[in-house]
Parts: C-alpha cells; structure tokens; sequence
C-alpha cells in the first residue's frame, strides 16, 4: 500500500511540474502569454457571447470598409473577413434578447428571421472574401454595401431598444 500511495504522489508531483513547465516554458526560457478569452478584437481570443461577436464583426466592418479595396491590404482584408465569418458563426447560435424573451409562435417566427438572416450575412461574407480574393472593387463594393444593409435591418430588428 506504501508502494502504490508513493507512486501516485510521484506522479501527481510529476503531473504538475509538467503542467507548470508547459504553462511558463522551459525553465530560463521568457514566460509566454496567452490571449485573453472572450474579449475578441485586437487584444486577441474568440468573443464568447453575441454582444462580443457583434463588437468585434462592427469593428472589421469598419476596417474592410477602409481597406478592403486596396490590393495593398488584401492580407488583412482577408483576414478580417475571416474573423467577420467566424463571428457571425458564433453569432448565429446565440439567440438576441427579444428572439430569447418572446413566447410561442412568435418565438419561432423570430429565431427563423434571425437565422435566416445570419445565413445571408454568412453568404454575403463569403462573397466579399471571393470578390477581395480575386482583387474585384466592384464586387467589394457590393459586398460591403450589402453587409451594411444586413446590419441596420438585423440591429433595427433584433437589438433590445433603449429607454434614454
């Protein structure tokens, strides 16, 4: 019993030097650092909720809107529609507040609205990610243009509005 009970300690004490060492690196080695999660953005990590996920998808709007007809950032550009389609991926499984506090029929009504909506913001950013793959102004144009559009009809439709 002495054996067994020493021979789990030694392995939990083996257990956490490895997993500290693989947390800091090699001993000598600088500490590494790991991106935040759940904030999405510049500081790195996936958005974890929809308000994440809609910041972030505003925010390379933004940049594509600047940049993405410039063959010169076409990297980026590509990149940020990247993050736009991983975003609105992890938009579309999270239902807004209204879709979430309505009841009966009118629930279902709203999740398929919603989804359907997604689906087209999906559709329409595989597009824009073709058109700047292929170095297209015009079709980046319309791309951007018909993002804009799905944003102001999903925000009317589904954002909480506020009592100011």
């Amino acid at each position: 019993m002495k054996k067994v009970c020493a021979m789990v300690l030694i392995a939990m004490g083996l257990g956490v030097g490895v997993s500290v060492w693989g947390q800091e690196g090699p001993p000598g080695a600088p500490p590494t650092t790991r991106p935040m999660r759940g904030q999405g953005g510049p500081r790195g990590g996936v958005p974890t909720g929809l308000g994440g996920a809609m910041r972030e998808m505003e925010q390379m709007y933004k940049a594509l809107k600047k940049n993405a007809a410039d063959p010169s950032k076409r990297e980026e550009s590509l990149h940020n529609v990247a993050v736009m389609e991983r975003d609105a991926a992890i938009a579309k499984v999270i239902l807004p507040p209204p879709v979430q506090h309505a009841t009966g029929d009118e629930k279902a009504k709203k999740a398929e609205d919603y989804r359907t909506d997604m689906v087209t913001l999906m559709k329409t950013l595989l597009s824009l990610e073709d058109a700047i793959a292929t170095k297209n102004s015009d079709d980046i144009n319309k791309g951007l243009d018909a993002i804009k559009a799905i944003m102001e009809k999903g925000h009317e439709e589904f954002m909480p509005k506020r009592d100011d």
